[in-house]
């Protein structure tokens, strides 16, 4: 039975924002588990119901076995053909089991290895209210059952602490949870559109096309720089362009291609926009120097952070593995605002743990500095600071079959003045992190996202067989 959505609160490292978000898109099974006839029946179903309300008062779209099951519930092998025929036909991101009395491990952590979803365990804390002196729920009890059975059968799960309903531990864990479900989807159902090969000196840029399809199933889906540039010239000669254009110039302060770089840059946005979307792409590479310069003579820079500001984020340099750490920070932060992909380039002159995120215009010009004036140069490349605050960098990568996720904190603090667009950053201690990032399998990319988003990334590393979590927090 589904349960529409209604009010929506989020969190995001702890603290809960003001403004209203999209919740990811997740379809969540919730499965409430019982010991069939253990203790008071009447109070094992007021925590069901109170569950279902919870979910349904604070926004959270999800399937029940209302009506599949008797009481709603699972708490036997002989429901399990039922309920995984039913699950099985509404294609599940997220499987939510929760102990409304002890429960019952056994069909509960049956269902989980079937379906093969992230998993999130929870019960409800006992109020303490033993009527006769006899167990009225012992939720908590069967918890400790239920993840031993978990274990036993391989399947990797998220816990929220025995706790209340009304608990912020539980709103946070809940929201996390839905978090790590949307970012296992994206992972898992990537496309990456790859415009042309890698530059020929970024030998760095290799990656394993045959391993990720395997391992992951990601995909790679290749088309020419020459193609693009074609679709280009012609949106340029229907004139679809014009309006684009039009409005960067009015958003840039400081705009300086003339007339026709302008329309180009505006064709080719639309001309890598369209063929993504008509590939189903969830992020882009491009061979972003020095083909297009010579056979289009515009740069991308610009055009990149205006793809990725518009929900399609762009590597540089033809980097698979930088786009794919793109789709994770954006699909666990999920706050609608773009991440940013930079080079590490010097340390700050003043500050030993200070670093400069940098790139030469991609970072999207929704994340700038507000006191900063923004450029646009005659080939297309953008130049301002963005905004600082607490941000986490990332890095998906790997060599030799092997792959791992980098993560860490860091604030955004002053620094010189420089070109491009670009961010100074402090972390905790940047010796530690060179080394880290030296001895690999890392480059010299990264990815940031504003927020702290570290304990998602390592929630999500549970649940992709294969990805060594590498945090330097």
């Amino acid at each position: 039975m589904f349960r529409p959505s209604a009010v929506l609160r989020y969190f995001l490292g702890g603290m809960i924002l003001s403004t209203p978000v999209k919740r990811p898109s997740v379809n969540l099974a919730v499965v409430p588990t019982e010991r069939f006839r253990f203790g008071d029946q009447e109070q094992m179903m007021a925590a069901k119901e109170r569950v279902l309300d919870w979910l349904e008062g604070h926004g959270v779209e999800f399937l029940s076995l209302e009506g599949i099951t008797e009481n709603g519930t699972l708490h036997s092998v002989n429901q399990l053909p039922a309920v995984k025929e039913y699950l099985q036909t509404k294609d599940i991101d997220g499987l939510f089991l929760p102990h409304c009395n002890f429960g019952s491990e056994e069909p509960a952590a049956d269902l989980a290895r079937f379906l093969g979803k992230p998993v999130l365990l929870w019960g409800e804390r006992d109020s303490g209210d033993r009527p006769h002196g006899r167990a009225a729920t012992d939720r908590q009890c069967g918890l400790f059952a239920t993840s031993k059975v978990l274990r036993r059968y391989n399947v990797p799960f998220t816990y929220i602490e025995n706790c209340s309903l009304e608990s912020p531990v539980f709103e946070e864990g809940m929201e996390r949870f839905l978090r790590v479900a949307h970012m296992v989807k994206r992972f898992r159902s990537a496309r990456i559109g790859m415009i042309d090969t890698r530059p020929t000196p970024f030998l760095t840029m290799m990656a394993n096309e045959g391993e990720l399809v395997e391992k992951f199933g990601i995909s790679v889906v290749p088309t020419s720089l020459g193609t693009i540039v074609e679709s280009a010239k012609a949106i340029e000669k229907e004139g679809r362009q014009k309006e684009t254009a039009r409005q960067w110039q009015q958003k840039i302060d400081h705009w300086q291609p003339d007339a026709e770089a302008t329309q180009k840059l505006a064709a080719f946005k639309l001309a890598l926009q369209e063929w993504a979307e008509a590939n189903q792409c969830s992020a882009l590479v491009i061979q972003c120097w020095s083909a297009l310069q010579k056979m289009y003579g515009i740069s991308t820079c610009f055009v990149n952070a205006e793809l990725t500001e518009e929900g399609i984020p762009v590597a540089c340099e033809t980097d698979v593995h930088g786009a794919i750490t793109s789709i994770l920070v954006e699909a666990a932060a999920n706050t609608g605002q773009p991440s940013f992909f930079a080079d590490l380039t010097i340390r700050h002159p003043d500050n030993s743990n200070g670093e400069l995120l940098w790139h030469c215009g991609p970072f999207s010009h929704c994340l700038k500095d507000e006191q900063a004036q923004t450029s646009v140069d005659p080939q297309g490349r953008a130049g301002w600071p963005i905004r600082g605050g607490p941000v986490t960098l990332v890095r998906f990568d790997g060599d030799h079959g092997e792959y791992s996720l980098f993560w860490g904190r860091a604030q955004g603090i002053d620094g010189p003045e420089t070109f491009g667009t670009y961010l100074w950053v402090e972390v905790n201690d940047w010796p530690r992190w060179e080394r880290e990032l030296i001895y690999g399998p890392y480059v010299h990319h990264v990815v940031g996202i504003h927020g702290d988003i570290s304990a998602e990334l390592r929630e999500f590393c549970r649940y992709v067989p294969g990805i060594q979590p590498h945090t330097v927090d």
